[in-house]
């Protein structure tokens, strides 16, 4: 007895798929490879671009603060008014003192030329375009310049290859333009240094530290960073009394002027060392020369 047979339909050909589900799937795949791939690029060159960016950015803030207290404080300051000297009736410094009558216009003309400074250079002036003395912006003028040059205000452009740490693509690719602005007020303060120079002599110098917070800002990150730096506005050089005793260190006590004469016997034996070693090679040179000319004889 035969199996019934079984109407068998033929499958129909599955034909290509239609054009905008091709063009549907091609831009999604785009899509997500680009964005993987923005992802993964801005990940890797972005620390290295911000890194750039506030290495650039406190070496203009620092050129600028010390151009705005070195050229016009430092340069008018006069020594002698600067430091309150006593003297004893032999005519040596006993005691040296920093005037405080000019401590408090020092600290607010640094503070004044410092913020006018950043502000030039946040508005994408180059630090040596200075601002005269005697002109005075208001916060009026101050706001209008700032929005006049508000898109325009950048100190510095970074080429993107310079990221890859590539000397070949240092100077390729668009230029990443950056920006930043001062954060809060500027802080100035004044400190001194000793040093001693020579025997019983002394260096005293005064410094203006300057420290102000600025934020860096590139096209897809900011960053916050510390700008400080020391600059000396006056020196004075203190002279003593040369004693008779000195101490070597290894807690004897030596005449000083036996110390000179150890000092001057030793440069004598180096002298004489090298008068010997010349005199040395000129004898050998002579015993050649007669060597020779008994051989030619």
């Amino acid at each position: 007895m035969r199996a019934p047979r079984r109407n068998i339909r033929p499958r129909p050909r599955k034909g290509p798929l239609p054009f905008r589900y091709v063009l549907l799937l091609s831009f999604l795949i785009f899509v997500v490879l680009t964005v993987q791939g923005l992802w993964i690029i801005e990940k890797g060159i972005r620390p290295t671009l911000v890194h750039i960016a506030t290495t650039e950015t406190r070496k203009i803030a620092t050129l600028a603060i010390n151009d705005a207290v070195s050229k016009k404080i430092s340069s008018s300051l006069n020594q002698e008014e600067l430091f309150i000297t006593d003297y004893s009736s032999d005519g040596m410094i006993r005691s040296v003192q920093f005037n405080s009558q000019i401590y408090t216009r020092v600290l607010s003309e640094a503070t004044a030329r410092v913020q006018r400074y950043l502000r030039l250079v946040e508005q994408g002036q180059q630090f040596d375009i200075t601002v005269p003395d005697e002109v005075e912006l208001d916060e009026g003028e101050a706001q209008g310049m700032q929005d006049i040059d508000a898109e325009g205000g950048i100190i510095h452009t970074i080429p993107l290859g310079q990221a890859t740490n590539n000397a070949l693509l240092a100077h390729l690719g668009p230029q990443i333009p950056v920006r930043f602005s001062a954060i809060g007020d500027v802080k100035t303060d004044m400190s001194y240094s000793v040093v001693d120079s020579g025997i019983n002599n002394t260096t005293l110098s005064y410094h203006i530290d300057v420290e102000v917070d600025v934020k860096i800002v590139i096209p897809f990150a900011t960053d916050t960073d510390t700008v400080s730096t020391q600059i000396v506005i006056g020196s004075i050089f203190v002279p003593g009394e040369v004693p008779e005793y000195y101490s070597e260190g290894g807690g004897g006590m030596i005449l000083l002027q036996e110390l000179i004469k150890r000092q001057r016997l030793k440069v004598a034996l180096i002298h004489l060392r090298k008068g010997t070693h010349q005199m040395s090679r000129q004898s050998q040179v002579v015993q050649i020369n007669i060597a020779y000319r008994r051989k030619t004889c």
